[in-house]
């Protein structure tokens, strides 16, 4: 019997999750919140009924009152059942999640592996503006799935000859998603253009553009000719996007559909309201509200931008009417998940650039501009977000697979092999590279004129490094590793002066007090039997030599964190003063202990880490203010609680 991938197994547990949660809510939600209707109803029924695409706005009949696929949808599901039902419609969009999570796997898989796929859907599945919308008779949830569908298909045509079967499918996607919400128009010159970046061939590059096109004009333009000859004139799509263009632009705009008491704006202006009603038809209507909205783009074109701008940070970061439907501490809570998303885009988005994922970076961000700037010339609700923010969820699952599947590695796994961007990053002359070699200050202290210098677990030689170049070539120095590869990339950059050795931190291959400085440095918390290796240490010193002693410190929070979200950093959390001075108890040998603390909040350690954080901030101005901050940080945080640990004895 073939055995079921788990991450298969983990995408059909999160899929039963999200219908799970939908059925819940469906069956015990707010009936108030969850049942509403919109013109989409209204439209439904009467294509159930026979009368036609028609509907009521502002007191006027409409033909082409709002996108059509929706409507469609759900007049699809009366006529299933003979009646109309607003139940059934929430009940169908409920029985589409299994499609949306497999469109946001597709793509996180796409783009990161199967992992990130699982947490995409994890993340679209759960997302609390989506979830609330897929059980409302409202379009979004299915603008949305049109959105996502649109990208991921861009992403899988974008290899250098793609089938023309992969292309029609795009192209029907595009149409789909143009009666849909006609705003994803202004992302397709963005996904031409990237697709023909991705094409090769001048003529291969023509015919799959025609083939794209073709398709998606195949199934939008039936809509196009049925308005034209319906409103006996060309109409693009829907006639109330007139409506909307004007709320974004005239005297009282907020930027929403309401003013700052939450009544809708075209009540503010009853001579208009008077007007509008007054319109015979919906086309006379809609050129009235365009008259109005030009006519005060023309009359104050600065104050134009300035809206547009304030309407396009409004679009990602809200407004005063986001979320006014809904209880104060929904709101709360949304903001808090929508903080963590953008922190979790940031990092995905850094993940996609360094693993040469960056035209496929560049398409979310060309197609996120292309939706919000275009949603920002009309007027921006919190929910017109929610359209594209499944992007920035594929984006921060990649982010976080990535992460995880670091911070889970074994020990052993973890420190395998040589980490050459470890090393640039430990001694690059940066911030960093200056924050490691203050580390090794009570090392210089000590730095022998003669004799060995000799580090257990050296890794890649960075801290011999420092110390060769701030104290002398003289004397030689020993960088021993358990692993082979290791010692031998240490002896390859930095031989003769220093020379990388094999072996184990309790079985040390070198003779009784030949060293005359012993560094041990981020090591003790990685062993279990952390008395043997300074049992070891002892050894190899000879009479009057001294050993220094470099460990995180498990009380700071920087270094706690670590310990938990770190498989193999896990045993940072029993490092603190009174455990490292401990172990010296079984050693009346050594003489003169001395504990310092250094690092308050190494937090220019996560923010430039070479693996997890943006290593390049470490050269920039922000890193060395990091730096400058965190030095300001020990007049607060007690020296207990800093960083990193430095202790210092001698060989009696």
């Amino acid at each position: 019997m073939r055995r079921i991938a788990p991450e298969v197994q983990a995408l059909v547990g999160i899929i039963a999750v999200a219908i799970t949660l939908r059925v819940v809510l469906l069956t015990w939600g707010p009936r108030a919140l969850l049942n509403r209707t919109w013109e989409y109803d209204e439209v439904a029924r009467n294509l159930w009924a026979g009368r036609g695409f028609i509907g009521t706005y502002l007191g006027v009949p409409t033909h082409a009152l709002v996108h059509p696929f929706y409507p469609w949808f759900c007049a699809g599901i009366y006529w299933f059942l003979g009646h109309p039902s607003v139940a059934a419609v929430q009940w169908a969009q409920v029985a589409l999640v299994p499609a949306y999570a497999a469109v946001a796997y597709q793509l996180g898989r796409t783009l990161q592996g199967p992992w990130a796929g699982v947490l995409a859907a994890a993340g679209t599945g759960l997302h609390p503006g989506l979830l609330i919308f897929s059980l409302r008779p409202h379009a979004l949830w299915l603008d949305s799935l049109c959105f996502l569908t649109v990208v991921w298909l861009t992403v899988r045509s974008s290899r250098c000859n793609p089938d023309f079967k992969s292309v029609g499918w795009l192209g029907a996607a595009m149409g789909w998603g143009l009666l849909a919400r006609s705003s994803i128009l202004s992302a397709f010159p963005i996904i031409l253009g990237w697709l023909f970046l991705q094409w090769r061939g001048q003529a291969s590059r023509l015919k799959r553009a025609a083939v794209l096109l073709g398709v998606a004009s195949v199934i939008a333009a039936p809509w196009l000719v049925r308005n034209a000859l319906v409103l006996k004139q060309p109409v693009w799509i829907l006639t109330s996007g007139m409506h909307g263009f004007w709320l974004g632009n005239h005297p009282q705009a907020t930027g929403g559909a309401l003013d700052h008491s939450g009544e809708p704006l075209i009540n503010r202006s009853p001579e208009l309201l008077a007007a509008v009603r007054a319109q015979p038809d919906e086309i006379r209507q809609a050129d009235l509200f365009r008259r109005e909205a030009w006519g005060f783009i023309r009359s104050h074109p600065r104050l134009t931008l300035r809206r547009t701008a304030r309407k396009w940070l409004q679009f990602w970061t809200g407004s005063q009417q986001t979320g006014a439907w809904y209880p104060p501490g929904w709101r709360r809570a949304y903001g808090a998940f929508y903080l963590a998303l953008w922190i979790g885009t940031l990092g995905g988005g850094v993940v996609l650039w360094s693993r040469r994922r960056r035209r496929e970076l560049a398409l979310i961000a060309g197609f996120l501009a292309a939706i919000s700037l275009t949603q920002s010339l009309f007027f921006v609700e919190g929910r017109h977000r929610w359209e594209v923010e499944a992007l920035l969820v594929v984006v921060a699952a990649c982010g976080l697979a990535h992460l995880l599947k670091n911070l889970s590695e074994p020990q052993e796994k973890y420190f395998a092999g040589v980490n050459e961007s470890r090393f640039a990053w430990q001694t690059a002359d940066s911030v960093i590279g200056s924050r490691e070699a203050s580390l090794l200050a009570a090392a210089l202290e000590v730095w022998p004129s003669e004799g060995w210098v000799v580090e257990i677990g050296a890794g890649e030689g960075a801290n011999l490094f420092h110390l060769r170049r701030l104290g002398g070539s003289k004397p030689l120095c020993l960088a021993m590793d358990a692993i082979l590869e290791k010692a031998l990339f240490v002896q390859r950059r930095q031989a003769p002066a220093v020379r990388g050795l094999c072996g184990d931190a309790i079985r040390l291959p070198l003779r009784e007090g030949s060293a005359r400085l012993v560094i041990i440095r981020d090591l003790l918390h990685h062993v279990e039997a952390p008395l043997e290796v300074l049992k070891e240490a002892q050894r190899v010193l000879g009479p009057g030599g001294h050993l220094v002693l470099i460990e995180p410190n498990g009380r700071n929070p920087i270094m706690a964190l670590l310990a938990r979200a770190q498989r193999a950093e896990r045993l940072i959390r029993r490092s603190n003063p009174e455990w490292l001075q401990g172990l010296f108890r079984d050693f009346p040998s050594f003489t003169d202990l001395s504990v310092q603390s250094l690092d308050p909040l190494p937090v220019s350690r996560v923010v430039c880490h070479y693996r997890y954080g943006v290593k390049q901030l470490a050269a920039s101005g922000f890193g060395r203010w990091l730096g400058r901050c965190e030095n300001r940080l020990g007049v607060i945080i007690p020296n207990s609680r800093w960083g990193y640990l430095v202790l210092r004895c001698r060989r009696g």
